[in-house]
Parts: structure tokens; sequence; C-alpha cells
């Protein structure tokens, strides 16, 4: 009996040390190398306390980058099974004693390009044990105007008093999401970093994914100028051209800004005197812009912005160009844009290119 009883506890010993612990095999040293697993890491208890928006992923490793690496994995696989369906809550957010309204709506035309743009992610907690290390990161899986606000009453108070300088970004989908959304058209800039476009509102960064970025703009006019293209849904190869109609003097620019947020310039301050009809480019000279279809991409939108100032603008930054495939990886300069044309009249066209 006394042999007995050892051996049962062994057994029950090792059955609940098997829920706590595992082995891995060191290659290098062809041996089998025994951790203790963190509590939370197994329950995963994060997760399940989670909002349904607030993606958690778990990952470990013997680096930050391997476990960092393995969590984001584990995020972009629970992306892709949402976007195989349709989902819409109400929550209510508590900011200074004031409960909000809350609404989420993810639709399909969230891509499963979500899933390599993780750049937005917040790490909850770590914690390293036997030469071993354990993570679980964040992502709030919400639309651009949707992730500023959250982020916003996270953050506490912010001032909801401000009014955009820009009557172009008053009408563009981002602003009217924003002023639908908290109640005001804050000032922002669009900042260009790691490869990633994002919206600073007081100093607090949301990233926007690239398949949003073009959408989140607008074509717009105003009563000096406008800009219409002779085609807005093109196939590729096909050519097009610009028609400018300024109404009042000043000098006149024209931009391209691919769907990445690259911007070159095709015309630069050119001299306007009272009324003026153009086309760009020139039907003397060329046949038009080629509409194109970036590599691994089943369609693009480009969006074309012309503006009209008083006087002349330093458009030195902006590389000018003349063959419409061409754009430099420094051309990342649509946040400049943004605060260049403060103070002109605007107007723009987006133009849609399928295969």
């Amino acid at each position: 009996m006394i042999y007995f009883k050892h051996y049962f506890f062994t057994i029950f010993f090792l059955y609940y040390a098997g829920c706590r612990l595992f082995f891995y095999q060191d290659i290098g040293q062809n041996r089998n190398v025994l951790h203790q697993v963190p509590e939370w890491y197994q329950s995963q208890d994060i997760r399940n306390n989670a909002k349904i928006f607030e993606i958690i992923g778990f990952g470990d490793g013997v680096s930050f980058e391997e476990a960092r690496m393995k969590a984001r994995n584990d995020i972009a696989k629970q992306i892709k099974i949402m976007h195989k369906s349709n989902f819409s809550i109400d929550e209510k957010l508590k900011s200074n004693d004031k409960e909000q309204d809350y609404s989420l709506r993810l639709h399909k035309n969230i891509t499963e390009q979500t899933s390599v743009e993780l750049d937005d992610i917040i790490q909850i907690k770590s914690e390293y044990r036997d030469n071993h290390l354990y993570v679980a990161l964040k992502y709030i899986h919400l639309p651009t105007a949707q992730k500023i606000k959250y982020k916003l009453y996270l953050s506490g108070e912010y001032n909801c008093n401000n009014k955009n300088e820009s009557k172009y970004l008053s009408k563009t989908t981002l602003m009217k999401n924003l002023k639908k959304i908290i109640g005001c058209e804050p000032n922002f800039e669009i900042v260009y970093k790691n490869s990633n476009w994002y919206i600073n509102i007081e100093q607090i960064l949301t990233l926007i994914p690239s398949y949003e970025f073009i959408n989140l703009w607008a074509g717009y006019s105003d009563h000096a100028i406008k800009v219409k293209s002779t085609k807005n849904l093109l196939k590729k190869g096909e050519t097009f051209h610009l028609k400018i109609d300024a109404y009042k003097q000043g000098y006149l620019s024209l931009f391209d800004i691919y769907h990445t947020g690259q911007t070159v310039l095709l015309l630069k301050n050119q001299k306007i005197h009272k009324r003026t009809h153009l086309i760009y480019p020139d039907i003397n000279k060329y046949e038009g812009l080629e509409a194109d279809i970036p590599q691994n991409h089943i369609d693009s939108k480009d969006l074309y912005i012309s503006i009209l100032c008083s006087g002349k603008k330093d458009l030195s930054r902006y590389e000018p160009i003349d063959n419409k495939h061409l754009a430099s990886k420094h051309s990342f300069y649509f946040g400049y844009l943004l605060e260049d044309m403060k103070g002109c009249n605007v107007a723009s066209e987006i133009v849609h290119i399928r295969p």
C-alpha cells in the first residue's frame, strides 16, 4: 500500500503540473527545458474581459521580438475570422462622469489587409520567467474615426471646442465622421512615420490603415476653383485628363496623391488671370494621364487636389512629375500639403481604377 500511495501521488502531481508547465526542445543543445507558465497567460482571462472590439493577442518566446510577433499573429488570426461576417454592437463609454453613447459597426469592406497593419497596438501585460518572455497585446479594431473617439475618451479630458481652419477638411469623410462621433471638428495633423500614416490629435496618434486612406478624404469644389476628371471610373492603362476651372485671380497648383499618400506636383504656381479653363495634361502635347494599379493590389484610387492661392506658395518639397508611373519613396508629403493649402481655395477629385 505504501508503494501504491507514492505511485498515485506521483501521477497526480505530474497531471497537475502538466496544466502549469510546458516543455520545449532546445535544438542547439538537444535538451528539454522546463518552464512554468504564468497563470494569466495560461487562463487568458484578459481576453475574456475585453470588449468585442478590443482584440487581445498572446505570445511567448525567448526574446521580446519573438513574443510580440506571436501575439501579433494571434491578433491577425482573430481579425481574419471576424471579417467573415458583419457585426454590430452598442456600447456606453463613461468619461468625466458622463455617459456617452458609443456605436460600432464593422463591415466586410474592412479587408484582410488589416492583419498586417497592426502598428496601433498596446502592450497590456508581460512577464519574464526562466529566460522566457510572455506578453499580451491589445489592438483596437475600429474604423479610424471610431478609434480616435475611443482613444480620446481613454485619455480623459480633451478640448472639443476646436475649429479646423480648412473648408476642405470640413467636407472630408474623416471630418464629417469625427464631427458626428465626438461633436466637433478638431484641429489635427497627418503624420508619416515608420512607413505608416497617423492622425495626431492632442499628441494622441491613431494609425490610418492603407486600405482606408483615400476613403477618408473627398471630392470637393468651392466657388473659386473646380477640378473634374474626364472619367471617374477607369480601367488600368486607360488615359484621362483633368479639367480645371478657376474663377478668380491667383496662383494655381495641382497635386496627385496616390492611395499610399505619396504626393507629387503636376502644376506649380501657375498665374491665373480672372476666369480660366485648363486641361491637364496639355492635349496638344500628351495623350493624357495613364491609370495604373500598384503591384499586388486589385484596384486603386488617386486623389487629385488643386489649390488657388493669392500669392505664390513654397512648393520646393514636392517633387515635380511628368510620368504618372513615377513617385519616389521620399514623396510622402500629404500631411504638409494639408497645412500648405490653408488660406487657399481648394478643389479635389477622386479617380477609381479597376483591372
